[in-house]
């Protein structure tokens, strides 16, 4: 593939055919800071120094963490840590990277990405899931998703769990989170396969917090009190799902499929008369 003229590359495996990146995610740290984390897994990762997984692909992953200070010039690798599917956001005065190891996990920067803490477990079941879906940050508050698989005995996609907490709090401990029930995928199946689409989805995965500001949009909330929840139908063509996250007054949170319309979306291509 040609690279693109101001293309740089952040990391290049030493082994194409057994050792592969995951997960690519970039967002901003403070004074004007670029951080990027990715993990790397494989055949080959048995081979490369540093903490890894104990769940993963291939058996285990390894989380990498680069800074940039020149808007994405140049790159320094700072971390390397044992988890995947990991995402750093900024809150509060701290860098965070959440991720699993099967297990739900969360490590913390304080001096922008230089250094990092060692991985604290927010919930020890094995279950655990995601990718780089976005984040959503509002009113002194960070919304975002995780997923469960549904089965302990092979890997099954990933049911949803919206959770959300206060930007000023330590967010290494669990009682700084609230976590929203789970909707499962083979529950809302069940009336998908009774709908007129064509729909063969077996599961769905890789969840997206979006959150609508346009006050003309059928979604817009003007208490600030939900978000939507998008994910990525496996196993068909052009279809994906959409939750809604509610935030009740005490601050607990709520996950739930659209009472008015309920039934998974298609996202096939337009036809001439709709453009």
């Amino acid at each position: 593939m040609k690279y693109i003229a101001d293309e740089h590359i952040l990391y290049h495996s030493p082994n194409s055919e057994g050792l592969y990146c995951y997960t690519p995610w970039i967002c901003h740290g403070f004074n004007g800071r670029l951080l990027a984390s990715f993990d790397i897994a494989g055949p080959f990762l048995k081979e490369m120094p540093g903490p890894k997984s104990d769940h993963g692909d291939y058996g285990s992953n390894q989380c990498r963490i680069y800074r940039s200070d020149d808007h994405g010039k140049t790159w320094i690798h700072c971390a390397d840590l044992p988890m995947l599917h990991a995402r750093i956001f900024a809150a509060g005065k701290c860098l965070y990277l959440l991720g699993h190891s099967g297990r739900l996990l969360i490590a913390k920067s304080q001096d922008n990405g230089e250094t990092w803490s060692p991985v604290s477990v927010l919930d020890p079941e094995c279950r655990w899931h995601q990718s780089g879906g976005s984040i959503d940050f509002h009113n002194g508050k960070v919304y975002l998703s995780m997923e469960k698989t549904p089965y302990t005995d092979h890997w099954h996609g990933g049911d949803p769990i919206l959770m959300s907490a206060d930007v000023g709090h330590d967010l290494m401990q669990r009682e700084s989170w609230h976590f929203s029930n789970i909707i499962r995928f083979d529950d809302c199946a069940k009336f998908a396969n009774t709908s007129p689409i064509d729909f063969f989805g077996n599961c769905w995965l890789e969840s997206s917090v979006v959150r609508i500001y346009d006050p003309r949009h059928r979604f817009f909330d003007p208490s600030g009190r939900s978000v939507l929840v998008f994910l990525r139908v496996d196993g068909c063509e052009h279809y994906a799902a959409v939750l809604r996250g509610l935030e009740n007054p005490d601050g607990s949170l709520s996950l739930e499929t659209r009472k008015e319309k309920t039934r998974l979306l298609s996202f096939s291509s337009p036809s001439p008369e709709d453009i």
